[in-house]
Protein backbone atom coordinates (compact mmCIF):
# COMPACT_ATOMS: atom_id res chain seq x y z
CA UNK A 1 0.00 0.00 0.00
CA UNK A 2 2.64 2.34 1.01
CA UNK A 3 4.94 1.70 -2.58
CA UNK A 4 1.82 2.16 -4.52
CA UNK A 5 1.09 5.66 -2.92
CA UNK A 6 4.68 6.30 -3.33
CA UNK A 7 4.38 5.38 -7.00
CA UNK A 8 1.16 7.26 -7.45
CA UNK A 9 1.84 10.02 -5.88
CA UNK A 10 5.67 10.74 -5.91
CA UNK A 11 6.02 12.31 -9.19
CA UNK A 12 3.92 14.40 -8.16
CA UNK A 13 5.85 15.62 -5.29
CA UNK A 14 8.92 15.69 -7.37
CA UNK A 15 7.14 18.11 -9.69
CA UNK A 16 5.99 20.47 -6.72
CA UNK A 17 9.74 20.25 -5.34
CA UNK A 18 11.39 21.19 -8.14
CA UNK A 19 8.81 24.05 -8.91
CA UNK A 20 9.54 25.19 -4.95
CA UNK A 21 13.17 25.20 -6.36
CA UNK A 22 12.75 27.04 -9.37
CA UNK A 23 10.62 29.36 -7.88
CA UNK A 24 13.50 30.55 -4.82
CA UNK A 25 15.71 30.82 -7.60
CA UNK A 26 14.02 33.13 -9.43
CA UNK A 27 12.71 35.39 -6.21
CA UNK A 28 16.51 34.75 -4.99
CA UNK A 29 17.28 36.98 -8.19
CA UNK A 30 14.49 39.63 -7.75
CA UNK A 31 14.24 39.95 -4.19
CA UNK A 32 17.93 39.48 -2.34
CA UNK A 33 16.46 39.50 1.51
CA UNK A 34 14.81 36.16 2.23
CA UNK A 35 13.09 37.47 4.89
CA UNK A 36 10.78 39.47 2.97
CA UNK A 37 7.58 38.37 1.60
CA UNK A 38 7.17 36.58 -1.21
CA UNK A 39 10.50 34.65 -0.95
CA UNK A 40 10.17 33.76 2.36
CA UNK A 41 8.11 30.76 1.99
CA UNK A 42 9.91 29.93 -0.58
CA UNK A 43 13.09 30.22 1.72
CA UNK A 44 11.83 28.34 4.52
CA UNK A 45 10.92 25.59 2.72
CA UNK A 46 13.76 25.32 0.00
CA UNK A 47 16.69 25.76 2.66
CA UNK A 48 16.84 22.44 4.61
CA UNK A 49 16.56 21.01 1.58
CA UNK A 50 19.65 22.87 -0.16
CA UNK A 51 21.67 23.61 3.00
CA UNK A 52 23.55 20.08 2.87
CA UNK A 53 24.00 20.03 -1.15
CA UNK A 54 25.43 24.16 -0.76
CA UNK A 55 28.63 22.23 1.23
CA UNK A 56 29.69 19.97 -1.63
CA UNK A 57 28.20 22.06 -4.43
CA UNK A 58 29.82 25.48 -4.26
CA UNK A 59 32.68 25.43 -7.05
CA UNK A 60 34.37 28.33 -7.71
CA UNK A 61 32.61 30.56 -5.94
CA UNK A 62 29.06 29.51 -7.47
CA UNK A 63 26.53 27.95 -5.77
CA UNK A 64 25.21 24.96 -7.62
CA UNK A 65 23.06 23.80 -4.81
CA UNK A 66 19.60 24.29 -6.92
CA UNK A 67 20.67 23.10 -10.41
CA UNK A 68 22.23 19.86 -8.54
CA UNK A 69 18.89 19.14 -6.40
CA UNK A 70 17.00 19.72 -9.92
CA UNK A 71 18.71 16.91 -11.22
CA UNK A 72 18.40 15.28 -8.65
CA UNK A 73 14.27 15.51 -8.23
CA UNK A 74 14.38 14.97 -12.13
CA UNK A 75 16.33 11.49 -11.96
CA UNK A 76 14.28 10.62 -9.09
CA UNK A 77 10.85 11.22 -10.90
CA UNK A 78 12.47 9.26 -13.80
CA UNK A 79 12.96 6.19 -11.76
CA UNK A 80 9.73 6.67 -10.20
CA UNK A 81 7.35 7.22 -13.26
CA UNK A 82 9.23 3.66 -14.38
CA UNK A 83 8.90 1.88 -11.65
Amino acid sequence: MFRAAILAYGPVLTQLAMLLVVMDLLLSAVQTDPRRWPRRPFHLLAQPVLRPLRRVSTLWGWDWSPLVLIILLGALRVALVRA
